[in-house]
C-alpha cells in the first residue's frame, strides 16, 4: 500500500493540540502504567469442564476470579497463582520492595505484582489463533496446534488447570511466563514483551534462558496475523519447540518447580527515589553509555522543516463502511519528536527531551531512515489493530483508546521498537491510528538523565565562553 499525505489534510496543529501530545508523550516516556486503557473482561460462560486436557475450541471465553482472602489481587490470577504470590509477599516481597497501608482498613499490602513476560494481549491473540487452528480441516495444522496446547498445559499443575477452566485463563496463568517484582514500574511495557534479564559475561546484560525461549514465542505471535497463525503447521511446530525448551529450562529437572512462580530477580530492578515514593524500572539489555561518548555523538542539528510532511492516510469523515477499514498516519509534530528524542543527529538536549532513560538509534541514522521506519510502523499498527479488533469482538470487549507496546520486532527496522499509538473509532467499522511514539528498544544505546544533564551543562559552558 502506498502511503501519501492526502492534499485535503492539513498538518497544522494548534498549541493546545501540541501541548496535549507532549503531555501524552510525558506519560509514554516515563512509561506510566496508565497508558493503555484497562479493558473489562467478560465473565466466564457456564462451562463446567475441568478436565486436564480440555480443548480451547470448547472453552473460548475469559474469566476472572474474585478473591475471598481480602488481599489485593490481580483479576486474571487463579487462586493457586494468587496464593503463591501471597506466599512470596510474606517471605520476601516486603523486604525487597516495601509495602503500602490501606488508609481505610489499615491492612498492609506488598508493593509487588506479577508481570507477564509475554503480555496478556499477546496471549489473547495466541488463544484466538489456537481456537482457529484446532478447528482447521487441515490435519497437519490441527495436530500441530493440539501438540502445542498439550505441551503448554504441562507447564502447569492440576490446581491451575482446574481453576483456570478456559484456555485463555490458563495461558494467563503459566508460572514460567510470570515475573514477580515491584508493582507499577516506570518502564511498564504496556502490551509488549517484558523479559527477565541477567548480567552477561561481557559486562553487559542478556535475556535469561527462559526469556530467550519466550521471546521466540512472542516474535511468532506478533509477526503473524491470527489468520496466518491459524493455518500454518510450521508456526505451531516452532511454537511447540520453544515452549518445550522453556519448560525444560524453567523446571531444571524438577517436575514440581514448573508449577511454581520463581522468587524475584531483584538484581534486574533499579530504583528511582522520588519525593513521595520510590519507583522501580528494569535494567533490561540496553547499552548504557557514558558522558564522553555522548559528548562526541550528540550533534543537535536543526530539522529541515521542508523535508517533513504527514505520512500515511487520515480516515475520511464522510464515508461509511460495511467492512473493517483501518487508516494510519504520523503527523509532522510526532515525526519531529522521533528525531529530536532518539537520533544523535537531532537530539536537542533540552530539559523537555531528557527523560529518566534515553534510547538512541544507531549513530548515522538519518531523517529519511526515520520516515521509512514510521511507514513500516504504520503498516504494523494497522495489522495489530485488525487483530485487536478481532479479539475484542470475540470477548465482547472494547477497543482501547491507546496502545503502548515495547520490544516490537518489525521487518525492515534494524532494532526492536517501542510503539505508542492512539486509536479512534471514526464511524462503525472505520478506525484511525495515530502514531505517537517510535523509539528504539532492546539492546540499543542508552543514557541516563544524569549523564545527559552533564553533557548539557558542558555544552552551555562552551556557549558562554
Amino acid at each position: 500500500m502506498k502511503y501519501s499525505a492526502p492534499s485535503r489534510i492539513s498538518d497544522n496543529r494548534s498549541s493546545a493540540t501540541v501541548q496535549r501530545v507532549n503531555q501524552l508523550d510525558e506519560k509514554v516516556m516515563d512509561n506510566r502504567p496508565t497508558i493503555v486503557k484497562q479493558r473489562k473482561l467478560q465473565e466466564a460462560a457456564n462451562n463446567k469442564s475441568t478436565a486436564y486436557m480440555f480443548s480451547p475450541v470448547q472453552l473460548k471465553k475469559s474469566h476472572t476470579l474474585s478473591s475471598g482472602t481480602g488481599m489485593v489481587m490481580q483479576r486474571w490470577a487463579v487462586k493457586e497463582i494468587a496464593d503463591q504470590k501471597e506466599s512470596l509477599d510474606d517471605n520476601e516481597g516486603n523486604n525487597l520492595y516495601g509495602f503500602s497501608i490501606n488508609v481505610k482498613s489499615g491492612e498492609k499490602n506488598a508493593n509487588t505484582a506479577l508481570h507477564h513476560i509475554i503480555s496478556r494481549d499477546s496471549m489473547k491473540k495466541l488463544n484466538k489463533a489456537l481456537n482457529l487452528a484446532q478447528s482447521s480441516k487441515t490435519m497437519d495444522v490441527k495436530n500441530s496446534a493440539s501438540k502445542f496446547w498439550k505441551t503448554t498445559q504441562s507447564a502447569t499443575n492440576k490446581e491451575i488447570r482446574q481453576q483456570a477452566k478456559t484456555s485463555i485463563a490458563l495461558l494467563e496463568n503459566l508460572p514460567l511466563n510470570l515475573s514477580y517484582g515491584p508493582k507499577e514500574p516506570l518502564d511498564d511495557p504496556g502490551t509488549g514483551f517484558d523479559p527477565d534479564t541477567r548480567p552477561a559475561a561481557n559486562g553487559g546484560r542478556e535475556l535469561t534462558p527462559v526469556s530467550e525461549q519466550l521471546a521466540i514465542i512472542n516474535e511468532i505471535i506478533e509477526s503473524n496475523s491470527i489468520s496466518e497463525l491459524g493455518k500454518s503447521s510450521e508456526l505451531w511446530e516452532r511454537l511447540n519447540g520453544a515452549m518445550n525448551a522453556a519448560i525444560k529450562l524453567y523446571a531444571s529437572g524438577d517436575k514440581e518447580k514448573i508449577s511454581k512462580i520463581n522468587p524475584s530477580l531483584r538484581e534486574q530492578w533499579e530504583i528511582k527515589e522520588g519525593e513521595n515514593e520510590d519507583r522501580y524500572y528494569r535494567k533490561g539489555i540496553k547499552n548504557f553509555l557514558n558522558e564522553s561518548i555522548g559528548e562526541k555523538r550528540l550533534k543537535g542539528s536543526s530539522i529541515p522543516a521542508d523535508e517533513l510532511e504527514l505520512i500515511g492516510e487520515r480516515a475520511p469523515r464522510d464515508e461509511q463502511s460495511d467492512k473493517l477499514s483501518i487508516y494510519a498516519y504520523a503527523e509532522t509534530v510526532n515525526l519531529s519528536h522521533f528525531l529530536e528524542r532518539h537520533t544523535y543527529e537531532y537530539f536537542t538536549l533540552k530539559d523537555k527531551d531528557i527523560k529518566l532513560i534515553n534510547t538512541f538509534w544507531e549513530e548515522g541514522t538519518t531523517l529519511d531512515n526515520i520516515k521509512e521506519y514510521a511507514r513500516l510502523a504504520l503498516a504494523y499498527s494497522k495489522k495489530h489493530v485488525k487483530d485487536l479488533h478481532r479479539v475484542t469482538i470475540d470477548l465482547n470487549d472494547e477497543m482501547p483508546e491507546f496502545v503502548g507496546i515495547k520490544n516490537v520486532i518489525i521487518q525492515g527496522i534494524p532494532k526492536p521498537v517501542y510503539l505508542m499509538f492512539g486509536i479512534e473509532e471514526v464511524d462503525d467499522n472505520i478506525f484511525e491510528v495515530d502514531l505517537r511514539t517510535l523509539a528504539p528498544d532492546g539492546k540499543v544505546d542508552a543514557y541516563t538523565a544524569e549523564i545527559l544533564k552533564k553533557v548539557q551543562a558542558s555544552r552551555l559552558e562552551l556557549q558562554e565562553k
